[in-house]
């Protein structure tokens, strides 16, 4: 859908992602920008993205993994991925030489 604020797609297709795709995915692998638009809120701390995944799960998808994008989280040296499946929580740190 999009990143760093900006669609790659019309915006006006997000209730399309939303209400018809999302539901139908066993795996949704969104950045916290596309995150942050299909729950409605800003997903820029570890707890949003908590937040904003198990509103993914209660869509319907089983594993959510958050690819990036997660400010609070990630350092200029290090980038956080967070991953969900219904009941269990981990998350991925990268971190770069």
């Amino acid at each position: 859908m999009g990143d760093n604020g900006e669609y790659y797609v019309p915006k006006t297709l997000l209730p399309v992602y939303r209400d018809v795709v999302v539901p139908l995915a066993n795996v949704l692998t969104p950045n916290a920008f596309e995150l942050g638009e299909l729950v409605g809120f800003t997903i820029f701390n570890e707890k949003a993205c908590i937040r904003g995944m198990d509103a993914i799960h209660r869509m319907g998808v089983e594993t959510v993994v958050v690819t990036s994008g997660v400010e609070e989280s990630q350092t200029p040296d290090t980038l956080c991925c967070y991953a969900s499946k219904k009941g269990v929580l981990f998350s991925l740190l990268y971190y770069h030489n």
